[in-house]
């Protein structure tokens, strides 16, 4: 199983999509950013998991 995880966020409008992108890329990369979806790409490490 790959560690890389892709997920869609989808905003709605008026949300402050601003905060919780900046939230959002503490964990991972922001790879895509379209007017009402955010994509993240998120990466785990299993060693830092096994931790």
């Amino acid at each position: 199983m790959a560690d890389d995880t892709l997920f869609a966020a989808n905003l709605p409008f008026g949300y402050d999509s601003v905060a919780l992108v900046k939230h959002l890329s503490q964990y991972g990369t922001i790879i895509d950013k379209v007017e009402n979806s955010t994509f993240i790409h998120l990466q785990y490490s299993s060693s830092e998991s096994a931790k």
